[in-house]
């Protein structure tokens, strides 16, 4: 009887550690829905195109004294490694752009960034980074955090 509940607590264990990590988004953001029709229609022949995920960067326009150098070496570190696997989209989620961001990736932070994973044209979830705006002062150390997560994310075997 123990080794039942000792297994059924590593299953919970596991599948808490998965859902928080990954989210199914693909019903509840208009902004998503969107951008999966517009790449169907702009790219009806391109597999590639459609498993093309979305990367926001997000920032908070309001409070945000640091976020231009932050969300500048976000580009540069998108712009080399990222650009072929994600579409990229700065965004000042304080700002009404008919979809609630803040309130979909429950956005707290100066800057974070969403990874959203598109498979065959449709949203599959996603993984929110933070705690980018503790590194504004040692921008090299940001940008390895923010590559170790997003490689995290992307690497096949850590899809569920």
């Amino acid at each position: 009887m123990f080794q039942f509940f000792g297994t059924l607590a590593t299953v919970l264990l596991l599948s808490g550690q998965a859902s928080a990590q990954y989210i199914n988004s693909s019903g509840d953001n208009p902004a998503i829905r969107e951008y999966e029709e517009e790449m169907r229609e702009m790219y009806p022949n391109d597999p590639a195109m459609l498993n093309r995920g979305i990367m926001y960067i997000f920032y908070d326009g309001e409070n945000c004294a640091d976020c231009a150098p932050i969300v500048k070496e976000l580009y540069d570190v998108y712009a080399v490694n990222y650009e072929a696997d994600y579409a990229a989209f700065e965004i000042d989620y304080t700002q009404d752009y008919g979809v609630n961001f803040q309130s979909i990736y429950d956005l707290t932070q100066p800057v974070s960034v969403v990874l959203v994973q598109i498979n065959n044209g449709m949203a599959w979830g996603y993984q929110k980074i933070d705690n980018l705006y503790q590194y504004a002062g040692n921008l090299q150390q940001m940008r390895q955090i923010f590559m170790q997560q997003v490689n995290n994310f992307t690497t096949p075997q850590n899809l569920i």
